[in-house]
């Protein structure tokens, strides 16, 4: 566990400097893309800096997706005083009672970034659990899993206490298959099955596919 502390005003002045401009510009609560003009070019310059300056592991902070200077530290001081995760769930948008749950998982080159800011796009009650295999993303630090069912068993107990609800599985290329076989894990076990969603094997070319389209 590392000890490393950092405070709001030393991120205050970090963000400042990626901006070329003064600190008391970055308030606490300014949105980053909305109030403050940070591109997804700018968030990973401020990334790579926070994750150098403070010992937090690659990617972490894009993969956290804050908004603001007061959800980047909170982030921060959770990572900082914390052992290294372990858990494959990561909630962008924790919902304390959800109507339904979004299992969503990434293709085998990639990791939960795949899927970052689709929570913004469906409704809020609903709850999006990205799910990060071993040895990508935050879990980097695990040994990968190379085959196809010990996977689904990772996966499988990540997920079995939040079954309790309606839910659904997203995949892409790889995460496609194991939402399949989880699928069918599932309904052999005598476990409700996901309700019937899905989306074409191919996007319309004349249309560009959107998180909530790909779920009507």
């Amino acid at each position: 566990m590392t000890t490393t502390r950092v405070t709001i005003e030393e991120l205050r002045t970090l963000i400042a400097g990626v901006l070329e401009t003064e600190p008391e510009e970055v308030t606490d609560d300014a949105h980053f893309a909305h109030e403050l003009d940070i591109d997804s070019l700018l968030m990973l310059e401020i990334s790579t800096r926070v994750e150098s300056a403070f010992g937090v592991p690659e990617n972490a902070v894009a993969a956290r997706g804050a908004t603001t200077l007061a959800e980047l530290h909170a982030f921060l001081t959770s990572q900082l005083t914390r052992e290294t995760p372990t858990s494959p769930l990561i909630r962008p948008r924790p919902v304390s009672d959800p109507v339904a749950r979004l299992f969503l998982l990434h293709h085998a080159g990639g990791s939960h970034l795949l899927y970052r800011g689709w929570a913004e796009h469906f409704p809020e009650d609903w709850e999006l659990c990205l799910l990060e295999a071993p040895g990508r993303g935050t879990l980097q630090a695990l040994p990968l899993i190379d085959d196809c069912d010990r996977l689904v068993d990772y996966f499988h107990a990540a997920i079995a206490p939040l079954l309790d609800r309606p839910f659904g599985f997203f995949g892409h290329s790889m995460g496609a298959l194991i939402a399949y076989q989880l699928t069918r894990r599932l309904l052999r076990q005598g476990n409700r099955s996901p309700p019937g969603w899905g989306c074409p094997p191919t996007a319309p070319r004349e249309a560009t596919p959107t998180p909530t389209a790909a779920l009507t």
